[in-house]
């Protein structure tokens, strides 16, 4: 499983950002980059640097970074594609790249 960082925040100077950073910096881009999402790319840090289940769940990092679980910020979407709002659901990451 992954987390969605479409939307996100922390303190100056925190570790989990600088680590997310620091693989941008270091990461010689190449084609195939443009087809990974950078959902998958910031689970797999946070599960190799942090040690943690990703399982849909809320969780805090030990140095006190909170991820929400998936349906507060992008809500999955049903068979005809609606999205399926549940009573966590406050924002919704439409996720079209255009960043």
């Amino acid at each position: 499983m992954i987390f969605s960082i479409g939307l996100a925040g922390a303190k100056p100077c925190h570790p989990w950002i600088g680590k997310v950073l620091s693989w941008y910096k270091v990461t010689p881009f190449r084609d195939g980059y443009r087809t990974i999402a950078n959902t998958r790319i910031c689970s797999r840090m946070t599960k190799l640097h942090y040690k943690v289940k990703l399982n849909g769940q809320s969780f805090e990092l030990n140095d006190g970074m909170y991820f929400f679980p998936y349906d507060y910020f992008l809500p999955r979407r049903d068979d005809k594609g609606k999205f399926i709002i549940t009573d966590n659901t406050i924002a919704i990451h439409h996720s079209t790249g255009l960043w």
